[in-house]
């Protein structure tokens, strides 16, 4: 019986008062180091929690991996294959047409980094989903960086003689290549679509953590509709005259009206 009683005795004292750690590897779809910023605030001091591409890899008591399984199960999800789409269209185009669904859309734009975000409340029907004048597409997929290609008019001037005593200064607009970088990202029914206007290469600070550049703008996306990112105003031909000097303005366009950079996400996958 003091046999027992002293094994007893031994097991109760060899035995921990609080559950052991235990190591554990997630295989995640979203990449790991994405997700490892989420989690650490629900590990405690002497926990750890490490990623390298979809694994996770976290020490921690039981309850703690549970609530990481937990929370890795409604955040974590495959990501989709997203298009996005640029065209100019006239300002009142999709206005007149009429297309689009009753409703209204909230178009957010400002920095990705400042508090001051600006709302608009459009009526849907001023978009179509219609794919003509499509100036640009790509197929990207969710939280990556893409680019896009368009045109841009820009004034060229250059002198031209008009007479032995008079002289000409003419300003033309010519098309150009221009580059947009888009990072989407699925939120609810929702794209989220950060815009750029040259392409983010994040540098380490000193901390350990990569910084990228602000974003020009970020809108709030239904998918596949129209949604006016930018407005372009070509001006009309224009002449004037100062001491003999003729200046004219003209456009390499044939028709001279205000247009809108539009933009359109859709979910491929």
């Amino acid at each position: 019986m003091t046999r027992t009683l002293l094994l007893l005795l031994l097991l109760i004292i060899n035995s921990p008062a609080y559950p052991q750690p235990t190591a554990e590897v997630y295989e995640t779809y979203l990449p790991a180091e994405k997700l490892v910023p989420l989690l650490r605030p629900f590990l405690g001091p002497e926990e750890k929690i490490t990623g390298f591409r979809n694994k996770l890899f976290v020490k921690a008591e039981p309850a703690t991996q549970e609530e990481v399984l937990r929370i890795l199960q409604n955040i974590d999800r495959p990501l989709h294959n997203i298009e996005i789409a640029l065209r100019y269209a006239e300002f009142n185009q999709d206005q007149d047409r009429n297309t689009g669904a009753e409703g209204s859309i909230k178009i957010f734009r400002g920095s990705s980094r400042s508090s001051e975000i600006q709302v608009d409340v459009v009526d849907r029907r001023r978009f179509s989903t219609r794919d003509e004048n499509v100036t640009q597409r790509i197929r990207v997929l969710e939280g990556q960086q893409a680019a896009l290609e368009l045109g841009r008019d820009v004034p060229q001037q250059q002198l031209v003689l008009l007479s032995p005593w008079q002289a000409g200064v003419q300003t033309e607009y010519r098309t150009v290549g221009n580059r947009l970088y888009v990072v989407p990202q699925l939120v609810k029914d929702q794209i989220r679509v950060e815009v750029y206007t040259r392409q983010q290469q994040p540098q380490p600070d000193p901390s350990g953590t990569s910084d990228k550049t602000e974003a020009q703008s970020v809108l709030l996306l239904e998918q596949d509709i129209w949604t006016p990112l930018a407005a372009v105003t070509n001006g009309r031909d224009q002449a004037s005259t100062d001491h003999g000097v003729v200046s004219r303005t003209r456009s390499t366009r044939q028709r001279q009206s205000d247009k809108t950079l539009q933009i359109r996400a859709r979910i491929l996958d």
